[in-house]
Parts: C-alpha cells; sequence; structure tokens
C-alpha cells in the first residue's frame, strides 16, 4: 500500500497493520482525506501519527477497554474528528479555550509561548466534527471545565495536545485516576523538544506511577502511557 511522508516521498508498508483488514482501502483514503483537510497545515502529512492512533483505538477495541473518549487542545478538530469517526459508539469530550493559549498558562510557561497561540474557533470545530449528543464541547480553561465530566464517567483513551506545563499537568492528574485499566494516554509533543513545559508535566506526575510514556517516532514526538491493567480505574 504506497503512502506519502511528509516530505512527499513514497515508501511501502512491507506487511499491512492488523486494522487494514478491517478498514477498507475507501475507509482509510477517507480518513486519510479527513486527517489533511482537518490538520490545514498543522503536522501535514504525519502519517507516523495517523497510524498510531488508528492502530491504538483498534487495539482498544479488539480488548474490549471500556470508557469514553477525551481530547484536551482541539484546535481546528482533525485528532478530534478522526476520534469521533473511529469511536461512533463513545462519549466524546472535547477541552479547548477555542480562544487560543490562555494568559494564566503562559505566563510562567518554558515555551514562553505567547497567550492567543493556537487560537480555533468553536463554530467551526462543530461544523467539521459533529454536534451529536454524545459529542460534548467544554470551552474554557483546564481544568475548569470538567465540571462537565460526570463524577462516574471513565475514560478509555485520552489525547493530550495541549502543548503548556499547567494544563498537561492537571490533565494527567484528572484524566490518569479515570483511566480504565488498559486505556491510553496520548501525550502529543511529548518529545518533541518544541514544548518542554509537557514533559516535564508528563515526567513529574508519573515519578511514583508503575507506567511510563512509550516513545513514538511521529513529526511531533507523541508518547503514550497505557494505564496498568491491573491498576484501579
Amino acid at each position: 500500500m504506497p503512502i506519502f511522508n511528509r516530505w512527499g516521498r513514497r515508501f511501502y508498508l512491507s506487511h499491512r497493520p492488523d486494522f487494514t483488514n478491517r478498514l477498507c482501502r475507501r475507509e482509510m483514503q477517507r480518513l486519510a482525506k479527513l486527517w489533511e483537510h482537518g490538520q490545514r497545515g498543522n503536522n501535514r502529512g504525519d502519517w507516523a501519527r495517523l497510524y498510531c492512533l488508528i492502530s491504538s483505538i483498534d487495539d482498544l477495541r479488539q480488548r474490549n477497554v471500556p470508557g469514553a473518549v477525551a481530547e484536551l487542545g482541539v484546535y481546528k478538530g482533525a485528532t478530534a474528528k478522526l476520534l469521533s469517526l473511529l469511536m461512533p459508539d463513545r462519549d466524546l469530550y472535547l477541552f479547548d479555550t477555542f480562544a487560543g493559549f490562555d494568559a494564566r498558562d503562559t505566563a510562567s510557561d518554558p515555551s514562553a509561548a505567547a497567550p492567543g497561540h493556537y487560537k480555533g474557533s468553536l463554530s467551526e470545530v462543530q461544523d467539521f466534527v459533529g454536534t451529536e449528543k454524545r459529542i460534548h464541547y467544554c470551552p474554557g480553561v483546564f481544568p475548569d471545565t470538567t465540571t462537565s465530566v460526570p463524577d462516574t464517567e471513565r475514560f478509555s483513551l485520552v489525547h493530550l495536545d495541549c502543548d503548556l506545563y499547567e494544563p498537561t499537568k492537571a490533565a494527567c492528574a484528572f484524566f490518569y485516576e479515570r483511566l480504565s485499566p488498559g486505556g491510553l494516554l496520548v501525550v502529543h509533543d511529548y518529545h518533541s523538544g518544541c514544548w518542554p513545559g509537557v514533559k516535564q508535566a508528563v515526567d513529574e506526575f508519573f515519578t511514583d506511577k508503575p507506567e511510563q510514556p512509550v516513545l513514538i517516532p511521529d513529526k511531533s514526538g507523541t508518547g503514550i502511557i497505557a494505564k496498568n491493567a491491573s491498576a484501579p480505574g
């Protein structure tokens, strides 16, 4: 199956990932086009990340890991759209200020990011991802917006793409205890070097935990933590 990477060079999969046996070629092409459209230049062509997300979701479903899905850092909705399409039977919680970085989070962040960076539009994301009853939009500064999550809610997959130390640290604390055993915490930019606060927050939180991130060689240095299957959740 020919694929093009970020720089336009062709490479081939000598062995098809198992999920391609359940997703027909037409469906794979549709997901790839949606990924390209949703990224709109941001991480465009990052096929390693796309395939990692698809195969991880497929594995969760094969293992029957229960729970809703969440994303913190929605931006223009590319990953949110993918999560919604591949897990259509689960509630999806989408957290973002939809106004860019908040000054409270950038004030002391090691990245020296500016307030308002990565501003997205809530209405545009809703048009792209959808407004089904199972999709819960949570606009505002995290973790203030977690009041929309029922106390009994558990998660099978959480995607963190918030770039900054404070929201990443708050997200680890909030979602870890609500992650189902065997569930996945996917941290974008964990080892990219661009957003040092992300790695700092994750490493601090998991210092006394049995799990540690597994590094994914995609464009933006994703790290994935699988919650210990024997841990309470």
